[in-house]
């Protein structure tokens, strides 16, 4: 008798601890250990349908001593980003992430933090057997940037007719 699909597959994100969960009040130390992928959410609220933008990294979680799936939205981002002109690639240091609130009101501070050790080859190696981009159904963020360029449209090059406006925007 073969094995149920029940018994081989496993969602991501289950309590495997795949993805890091950060409870209110709690703060994590980690080493972010990959670039960043982006992906979207849907969320259905009363059969509203939203769509939200997320970044996702593979990062070593020093407390849990484990490679996880760190995510978050933008203000997650924009604080890693602001970290990079002074403290330099967020791959070279550690980073404190304090969570407060919950629901709507959830608030996330990301803190540099000087006294950081490298990453054992070890624990890169468990960093390296995640496969961000399938656990996330995203892509790298330096790809999407460049597909983004892609889809710029100067239309004073273009001819300005309704045929031609319509093959750029369509309705």
């Amino acid at each position: 008798m073969s094995e149920s699909i029940y018994q081989t597959y496993k969602p991501a994100g289950g309590s495997d601890g795949l993805f890091l969960k950060i409870q209110d009040g709690e703060s994590v130390t980690l080493r972010i250990a990959s670039e960043p992928a982006i992906f979207t959410q849907e969320f259905n609220n009363d059969g509203e349908v939203s769509v939200s933008t997320k970044f996702a990294w593979v990062a070593w979680n020093r407390g849990e001593k484990k490679a996880q799936i760190f995510n978050g939205g933008k203000s997650i981002y924009s604080q890693i980003a602001d970290l990079v002109e002074e403290w330099g690639e967020p791959t070279d240091f550690d980073i404190k992430v304090k969570r407060t609130g919950q629901m709507l009101e959830t608030r996330y501070s990301v803190t540099p933090l000087p006294k950081s050790d490298p990453l054992t080859k070890e624990e890169k190696a468990e960093c390296d057997k995640i496969d961000l981009l399938k656990a996330v159904k995203g892509q790298w963020l330096k790809n999407f940037e460049a597909n983004q360029e892609d889809k710029v449209y100067d239309v004073d090059d273009a001819p300005i007719d309704k045929d031609s406006l319509n093959d750029i925007f369509p309705e």
